[in-house]
């Protein structure tokens, strides 16, 4: 609560949401929309129609039915049930309990299958084609795991005929069913899990690496840490200590190292909270505060004692915050930790550990406070430096001092350098296609970045001469946000 704008602030989902909805109802290939996965099974959508069909009959299961199909069509209502933050869908796994209800109570009774659910059926099926045809771009072009989870759907269809038109055959139509979902349980795996048909997989640590990198994370450098140092104390890692976002964020759980950082799906809204008033670059709703920028001030706050950083930062002096030391060994040596490469998730690099020697206690008091009219006229650095001299407070405490506050930031002076030049007017349009040429013409051997007067004089020969309406509003649109961003960059130096 407090990390997220409820639903993202979406009345409704992008179109794309809806255009993937009629081919997820059977298949999944690891490309998830707001985790909208279904990947049910052929039998299943069979026995929606079946149940829709005796509607009183079976009330409650198709009144779910209709409630999960609402639920799907609107985020408001997956982001009220992920804690009321962002949709997620993720609710769906309780839904395949419905499902396989459905499917069950089917089987159980094929004697009241009949003609009209057949005809029921061959309507929704054509129905069904058609919404996935025109999902898909209004072209029949399938992936290969889709034709076969269609082509097994199309089974089930033939299966559910075949009951009809020889009510006999009890055995046989037993051992199809059987047979047919076996195989879709099968084809539904591996359009998720397989390499042939998925990206998932791509994501998926090899057999036993995990289990490495959970010891040899920190190149085991908290145990060293164990062996030498048996008091409490709290660590942090460096800044891209691993360069992979959200890798292995709740690995200091298992090492039992005591980090700041919390990654939970849901978390306290006051740490969030807390870690934007003070500006926190690292914040994020799972993870509100991370390793807080490695800033000294915030470090020593929470109590921070020793630093895990890179071994090949330190020897480039990139990695030493102000009051943070390198660790020695007993004789005098610095603490590195050699690298203990794990295949895909390892940094390359060994681990140098850095001892802050402002690291305040787990607990202690203050003996002044900071009123909020105080704090919040503060700037974001300036908080973070006053939190260590009083505390904070919601409201003001009578009979105890405010706190006398003294700020050590100085002002930098400092400019501002666009690492690339944004096409924002009519000579910076003429200044980039002069510069990506591709036809050789005339004006190839010019040089660019010319000034708006030179560059007016190719005006004809690039094609701006009368610059077309498209080209006006792609200025139009472009040059707004560039502004915003250039003022927020000014506004976060001089903080």
């Amino acid at each position: 609560m407090g990390g997220a704008t409820f639903a993202n602030g979406l009345t409704w989902y992008p179109e794309i949401y809806y255009r993937t909805l009629p081919d997820n109802l059977l298949t999944s290939n690891g490309t998830i929309y707001y985790w909208a996965t279904i990947a049910t099974s052929g039998i299943v959508l069979i026995a929606m129609v079946w149940s829709m069909r005796r509607f009183r009959q079976y009330l409650a299961i198709n009144v779910t039915l209709i409630l999960i199909a609402v639920g799907l069509l609107i985020p408001a209502v997956s982001a009220t049930l992920n804690v009321m933050s962002t949709p997620s869908n993720r609710w769906l796994l309780m839904a395949q309990l419905v499902f396989g209800l459905l499917a069950a109570t089917l089987i159980d009774h094929l004697n009241l299958f009949d003609q009209r659910d057949f005809w029921w059926l061959t309507g929704v099926t054509i129905i069904f084609i058609i919404l996935i045809w025109i999902a898909n771009g209004f072209i029949f072009k399938f992936r290969d795991i889709q034709t076969l989870l269609y082509v097994i759907f199309f089974m089930f269809v033939w299966l559910m005929s075949l009951i009809l038109l020889n009510p006999h055959h009890v055995l046989q139509f037993k051992l199809g069913m059987l047979g047919v979902v076996m195989l879709n349980t099968i084809a539904i795996g591996l359009s998720f899990y397989s390499s042939n048909y998925s990206g998932a997989p791509a994501n998926e640590l090899p057999t036993k690496t995990a289990e490495k990198w959970s010891v040899d994370y920190f190149d085991r450098a908290d145990q060293y840490l164990n062996r030498i140092d048996h008091s409490f104390y709290r660590t942090a890692t460096s800044n891209n200590y691993y360069s992979m976002l959200t890798v292995g964020n709740d690995i200091p759980m298992l090492l039992n190292t005591h980090t700041i950082s919390s990654y939970y799906s849901v978390q306290n809204g006051d740490v969030n909270t807390f870690n934007q008033q003070l500006a926190n670059s690292q914040n994020s709703m799972n993870n509100p505060t991370s390793d807080v920028d490695t800033r000294t001030s915030l470090l020593s706050l929470l109590n921070v004692k020793y630093l895990f950083a890179r071994q090949d930062d330190v020897a480039n002096h990139q990695a030493m915050p102000y009051g943070f030391t390198q660790l020695k060994t007993a004789k005098g040596h610095a603490a590195i930790l050699k690298d203990r490469p794990v295949f895909g998730v390892g940094n390359g690099t060994g681990t140098a550990i850095l001892k802050n020697k402002y690291a305040l206690p787990l607990a202690y008091t203050q003996s002044s406070q900071i009123t909020p009219k105080t704090f919040n006229s503060l700037s974001a650095i300036q908080k973070q430096q006053s939190l260590l001299q009083g505390t904070a407070v919601t409201h003001k405490i009578d009979g105890l001092k405010q706190a006398t506050l003294t700020s050590t930031t100085h002002q930098a002076a400092y400019s501002v350098k666009l690492t690339s030049e944004p096409v924002l007017t009519i000579p910076d349009a003429i200044n980039y296609r002069l510069t990506h040429n591709i036809k050789k013409s005339m004006s190839a051997s010019v040089k660019t970045n010319l000034k708006p007067s030179e560059a007016m004089k190719y005006a004809a020969a690039t094609g701006l001469e009368t610059p077309s309406a498209l080209s006006k509003n792609y200025l139009r649109i472009t040059k707004q946000p560039l502004i915003t961003i250039v003022k927020q960059i000014s506004t976060v130096l001089r903080q």
